[in-house]
């Protein structure tokens, strides 16, 4: 009976370190995240040039900008986050950077200043003339 007590325990510590090394192998490349990062400066200059040729979608666009700009130092701090052990970039000085230099201040100053104090502020006072 005891043999049989032991046996769910050992198959469900067989499935952690499988999903566990599962995980693992997905850490293994950084080339796994240089796709989304592609697609995110795709996008940035696809925003800067709708900001740059059109006069009537501004808001719209520098909303856009900004929360594509906070959306990329996010996925930045993914990326250093889930780095391989041996990466440069899993280093905690370079973790601790990207979080409190880069992705933090830029998530509080685009999505919490510029979106309702900026853009909403300035679509309402526009709106009036339309």
């Amino acid at each position: 009976a005891a043999a049989d007590e032991k046996n769910p325990y050992q198959q469900q510590t067989q499935q952690q370190q499988t999903r566990s090394k599962r995980l693992i192998s997905m850490k293994t490349s950084m080339q796994s995240y240089f796709r989304p990062m592609m697609e995110h400066g795709i996008v940035l200059a696809l925003l800067i040039g709708a900001y740059l040729f059109s006069g009537l979608r501004r808001l719209g666009a520098v909303g856009i900008f900004t929360l594509e700009l906070s959306s990329v130092f996010l996925q930045l701090l993914q990326v250093s986050i889930y780095a391989p052990e041996n990466s440069w970039w899993r280093k905690p000085e370079v973790v601790l950077f990207v979080h409190r230099v880069l992705t933090v201040p830029t998530f509080v100053y685009c999505r919490l200043i510029v979106l309702p104090f900026i853009l909403w502020r300035s679509a309402l006072f526009e709106s009036q003339e339309w």
